[in-house]
């Protein structure tokens, strides 16, 4: 599960861990853990990949926003994206086959 947290956490900027301070992602310090600066206090934090429950913590990055998203079509890219990820988040392999014949055919 470490190998996971770590992945989330290299593709972070702010982690929220249970009920603890906001961190701010800085860098890797190595493969078992990473530092972290607190949001509010400014304080340094060395944190161990296998402290942290996937289930409880939540990872925050930023994404390049798309003058697409807001354009003409902003409401349509809306309820497209909303149920692509709903489709993803119950069959991922129904829809790598159907974006894969899609593809193809086009």
């Amino acid at each position: 599960m470490s190998a996971l947290v770590r992945t989330m956490v290299l593709h972070s900027n702010i982690i929220i861990i249970g009920d603890q301070e906001a961190v701010i992602f800085m860098c890797e310090a190595d493969e078992e853990s990473f530092l972290a600066t607190g949001e509010e206090s400014g304080e340094e934090y060395k944190i161990m990949y296998d402290e942290i429950d996937i289930n409880t913590t939540f990872f925050y990055g930023l994404k390049l926003l798309d003058s697409k998203d807001f354009g003409n079509d902003a409401e349509k890219r809306k309820q497209a994206r909303e149920l692509f990820e709903k489709m993803l988040d119950n069959n991922v392999e129904q829809v790598l086959s159907v974006l894969s014949n899609t593809l193809i055919h086009n």
